[in-house]
């Protein structure tokens, strides 16, 4: 593999076969923002299907770029039964995957790893070319997420840091990591140290793995600029250009309207991936509609609203919000016909204002 491309890598555990979608996203918007050659390890096991495994491809070949799909089966049997039980349920297994990377990734001396929730906003190579010393790890600070939205748990987040000896200022979110493969290895065997040390410490290891590698790394860590790992969770109008966005608490861009531009960045990037073909009918090669993208984007919505009514009553809301929004579209193309080219530009395509 050559050492003059960008490696990223990202770890895929899809037993819906729905989570390979997002993963899709983060991979397209990663290329249309790069210029670079990247290649894209994705960390998988065999409950990715085969329909998904020729999308990560296309994806790939669309931007004259690389996919490496990685088989992590093998490596999975070295996952204990104790740490698969204590696995936080909204997780799962996958979020384990990037502790092979040292070790599958033998070759490589750096690699930037990514959670799924992520929309990459920004060319990569700038987080690439950061200079980490003899650190093993970068990564951005990740108590702005605990000041800023868990405002009403800053006691018991400071007591489970207590506990592990880890100092906020210097805890890192694990979402976006750029790892120094050759100093992460001289530790020995990276996946089993892990292990162990959640195992050690399954009574205050909340944020699981993310906890570990901040504790075995907790003096070789390089704290990054936030923009490469920007929790948004806001209503907030900003310019989200130059960063890499984190979409960290629920409900997740793919269960939610898209009330603020995280959400909107998520679904843009979406309908310029090969699954959006999925969600349009299966037209290969085709641009979808507006129609057709307000029917994918509302058939979403009524499934996540669908928990617990009947039928009938969800397939009325579905109509009523779809006659709602196909009125708001007719009278914005009446306001860009009629001249209102900067309210049709801040309404409809979401420029920032200036």
């Amino acid at each position: 593999m050559s050492e003059n491309k960008i490696h990223a890598a990202l770890a895929v555990y899809d037993p819906s076969g729905t989570y390979s979608q997002h993963a899709g996203v983060v991979i397209t918007s990663l290329f249309e923002h790069t210029k670079s050659d990247v290649i894209v390890h994705i960390l998988h096991d065999d409950t990715l299907t085969d329909l998904n495994r020729e999308r990560f491809l296309k994806t790939a070949a669309r931007y004259n770029q690389t996919v490496d799909l990685i088989n992590v089966e093998e490596y999975k049997k070295q996952i204990d039964e104790v740490t698969l039980k204590n696995i936080p349920e909204r997780w799962g297994i996958g979020t384990l995957y990037r502790l092979f990377i040292p070790e599958i990734l033998s070759g490589i001396d750096r690699v930037i790893y990514l959670d799924c929730d992520i929309v990459v906003n920004m060319d990569i190579a700038e987080l690439w070319d950061i200079d980490l010393g003899d650190n093993a790890l970068g990564g951005a600070n990740d108590s702005v997420a605990y000041d800023d939205f868990y405002k009403f748990t800053p006691r018991f987040i400071n007591l489970r840091l207590k506990l592990l000896e880890l100092e906020r200022e210097k805890y890192i979110n694990a979402g976006v990591l750029l790892m120094n493969l050759n100093k992460i290895r001289e530790l020995g065997n990276f996946t089993e140290i892990v292990l162990n040390w959640l195992i050690r410490h399954a009574h205050s290891a909340r944020a699981f793995d993310q906890d570990a590698l901040n504790s075995i790394f907790r003096d070789s860590i390089k704290i990054i600029d936030q923009r490469f790992n920007y929790f948004h969770y806001t209503l907030e109008d900003i310019d989200l250009s130059g960063n890499i966005i984190h979409c960290i608490c629920a409900p997740k861009p793919w269960l939610a309207f898209p009330v603020n531009k995280a959400n909107r960045l998520y679904w843009k990037n979406l309908f310029k991936s090969e699954w959006c073909c999925a969600v349009t009918g299966g037209m290969e090669n085709e641009s979808p509609s507006e129609e057709q993208r307000l029917d994918v984007f509302m058939d979403k919505l009524s499934r996540f609203m669908e928990q617990g009514h009947k039928e009938p009553y969800h397939t009325r809301i579905r109509q009523g919000l779809m006659n709602i929004i196909k009125k708001i579209s007719r009278n914005l193309l009446f306001l860009k016909a009629a001249g209102f080219s900067r309210c049709w530009d801040v309404l409809y395509h979401d420029r920032p204002s200036k």
